[in-house]
């Protein structure tokens, strides 16, 4: 992605960045429910630029945006309190601030917000993929 593309990024909210690292150094879940959260993010990414290209092509983004609302939702329910308090904190604040983004999106829909969460769901989705790696041993 062009960076000029990147939206300005609010300074108060949880940098997904470190989220990332949180994921790498928390290494508890096993490969299968690893597989699944991937897919979930793909899913989620795959949706969002379904609806950037309907908004290219002027047609409504709306149900794209909110079936990759719905995924968040889904991926709420994969953290693990218990076993990774202050990761599940963190992308729980993520997930919430994703998904108010995506409902203003869902209102008045503009590429700038869908791209920002998309690219929020590429990071996390790349520190996913690596503990799936290190997980069967390939980092």
């Amino acid at each position: 992605m062009d960076p000029a593309e990147e939206p300005e990024r609010d300074p108060a909210r949880p940098d997904p960045r470190r989220i990332a690292d949180l994921y790498l150094r928390t290494m508890v879940l096993t490969a299968e429910p690893v597989r699944l959260v991937l897919s979930l993010y793909e899913s989620a990414i795959a949706l969002l630029d379904r609806a950037l290209e309907s908004l290219r092509v002027r047609e409504d983004p709306g149900p794209h945006i909110s079936k990759a609302i719905q995924i968040l939702a889904e991926l709420d329910l994969f953290l693990d309190f218990e076993r990774a308090p202050e990761l599940s904190a963190a992308l729980a604040d993520i997930y919430e601030h994703l998904q108010s983004i995506l409902a203003g999106e869902c209102a008045n829909p503009t590429r700038a917000g869908i791209l920002e969460v998309g690219n929020d769901l590429r990071i996390l989705h790349e520190a996913w993929g690596e503990v799936r790696r290190r997980a069967h041993g390939d980092a």
